[in-house]
């Protein structure tokens, strides 16, 4: 092993890509789900469309934690999962704000 991560021992490295998968997945899992909860509300009952997406969520966290621990590229988990998550709040927020849901 070279680069950063070579002074690294392993178990550090696993615990922080299973504090990372973990949390990150779920911050993403909930960003996509408020985001998609929010754009259903434009079209179907609010309870309705928050409902499904919960449902839908758990799906959507069991695939992200499945890819999570198969990627070998940690930045570019960091990336899909923090800025990803980040960006679906950002996105629901502002369908909230606007009136929509």
């Amino acid at each position: 092993m070279s680069g950063p991560d070579a002074a690294m021992p392993q178990g550090v490295l696993l615990a922080l890509r299973i504090l990372l998968v973990l949390g990150g997945g779920y911050l993403l899992a909930a960003g996509v789900s408020g985001l998609a909860a929010a754009m259903l509300a434009l079209v179907m009952p609010r309870v309705e469309a928050v409902v499904l997406m919960a449902m839908l969520a758990f799906v959507v966290y069991l695939a992200l934690l499945l890819w999570g621990f198969t990627e070998r590229s940690r930045a570019l988990l960091w990336a899909v999962f923090g800025v990803g998550g980040l960006l679906a709040f950002a996105f629901a927020k502002l369908i909230a704000w606007s009136g929509g849901a």
